[in-house]
């Protein structure tokens, strides 16, 4: 069964409401009680001012407390007492006079000035005290605070009585809210699903645009751009294989097919089949090394190349090869810089084949009396390796386009007109090398008009 996104919303959200009325009510039991004492010791205070307004001679304490006590609600016999500091009072009232002055309270001023209030244990219960300096005489009033609680409980009640009658309020709300968050939240998305439906596979170069959504969609939109443009380069290199061997092989296929016939049509001498069947062999190579290199990316498609992997001492590679150049191309000027000693844990006919097939294009499509310059370095895990040399390539439009599979230059393949012409796959070998062993490769142009191709694997891939 098939989850909701709008249930899971609505029952979020009334999961949230629902929390913060319980925590609401929780906080306000535990914390309002000292906001409601500090506010009940201000209305007490201000009926205390009233009284003393209504008597400005002597003060009679027993009507003074008489008429407070009928101000204040819940209160029961001895649950107000009343005193001036320098009268003796009762017995009652004066051990709580002491009680007071022995627990050293502190006391905290009242919006009503000058009042001041506190609070003390006494007899087992909580008071409320408040003063106020009249006639130069400290006026105390001590109140129980339990009658304070008991209006404190029957405010909360009210409360809770209005909370009941506001249930219906608060469940259309939530209903509401949750459709209108829904509709909120879903139109964008609708709007990116409508988006995604209109991109075309077929154009290459057709994306979302991050601009016309929500910021907040920018690393999904990113995402499904990467995924496409994968989709495509997969799709487009899936059709070039078929389209693109199909021609790769039917040249040297034509050419054994011609040379048969020839063969064929000619009695053959020995000079003549000898060099007939050289070119036979010639042409089943090439075919041969196409077909290997074709196997060799399709396993690269699918994930699925294995690497019999050695320590493979990279300054010797390259030295040897380098050797090797000299003796074939004494005009080129050789350069080698390896930092240190540089080994590698790889794939050696792999890594053999990348550095050869790096080179040879370095060597085949160079000037005379050119240039190639090695360098490689370690940083952390990574080989960091470039081959720079001069060319007689036109540079305009080289570019990475040059590790596409088939693809060929276009001065490359003017040249090769009428002459054995290369498959346009071992730059892509390259590539696909240096991927299964962590790391990737790169072509730029220099200032001073050289090519250099870089790289980095990793050191134990």
């Amino acid at each position: 069964m098939r989850r909701s996104f709008k249930l899971h919303v609505f029952l979020s959200i009334t999961l949230c409401v629902v929390s913060v009325v319980v925590a609401s009510r929780v906080v306000v039991r535990w914390t309002s009680g000292e906001p409601f004492r500090m506010y009940f010791s201000e209305v007490l205070a201000q009926h205390v001012q009233k009284e003393l307004d209504a008597n400005t001679g002597q003060l009679d304490l027993n009507v003074f407390q008489a008429n407070l006590e009928k101000t204040v609600l819940h209160l029961h016999s001895n649950d107000m007492l009343v005193f001036v500091d320098n009268v003796k009072p009762s017995t009652e009232v004066a051990e709580f006079a002491r009680s007071l002055a022995s627990q050293q309270v502190e006391w905290e001023p009242l919006h009503t000035k000058p009042f001041e209030t506190t609070s003390m244990e006494w007899d087992q219960k909580n008071w409320r005290v408040v003063r106020v300096l009249r006639n130069s005489q400290q006026l105390y009033i001590g109140v129980n605070a339990a009658a304070f609680q008991k209006s404190l409980s029957e405010i909360l009640e009210v409360r809770n009585q209005i909370a009941i009658k506001m249930l219906p309020i608060l469940i259309a709300f939530v209903v509401l809210t949750t459709v209108f968050i829904i509709y909120v939240v879903l139109k964008p998305i609708k709007n990116l699903q409508s988006a995604f439906g209109h991109i075309k596979f077929s154009s290459p170069h057709e994306h979302l645009e991050t601009k016309d959504n929500f910021k907040e969609f920018g690393v999904f939109i990113q995402y499904f751009n990467e995924l496409i443009d994968r989709l495509r380069a997969n799709y487009t290199q899936a059709a070039r294989f078929s389209s693109d061997a199909a021609h790769e092989l039917r040249t040297p296929l034509t050419i054994i097919r011609g040379h048969l016939h020839r063969l064929i049509n000619h009695v053959p001498d020995g000079s003549t089949t000898q060099m007939e069947l050289s070119l036979v062999s010639e042409e089943v190579e090439r075919l041969i090394s196409i077909t290997n290199k074709l196997l060799f990316l399709s396993q690269a498609d699918s994930g699925q190349i294995g690497l019999e992997k050695e320590e493979v001492n990279l300054n010797d590679l390259v030295g040897q090869m380098m050797d090797e150049i000299k003796s074939y191309r004494p005009d080129l000027i050789l350069k080698k810089e390896i930092e240190g000693t540089i080994r590698i844990n790889a794939d050696r006919d792999l890594i053999f084949q990348l550095m050869n097939n790096l080179f040879g294009n370095a060597i085949k499509y160079n000037d005379k009396n050119g240039s190639i310059d090695f360098q490689a370095r370690v940083m952390g895990q990574q080989v960091y390796f470039s081959i720079c040399n001069t060319t007689n390539l036109t540079l305009d439009g080289l570019d990475d386009r040059v590790f596409e599979r088939f693809y060929r230059h276009l001065q490359v393949q003017r040249e090769d007109r009428g002459v054995i012409a290369g498959s346009g796959l071992g730059l892509s070998l390259c590539k696909e090398i240096v991927r299964a062993h962590g790391g990737d490769l790169h072509l730029q142009v220099t200032p001073d008009r050289k090519v250099r191709i870089e790289g980095k694997i990793s050191v134990s891939s």
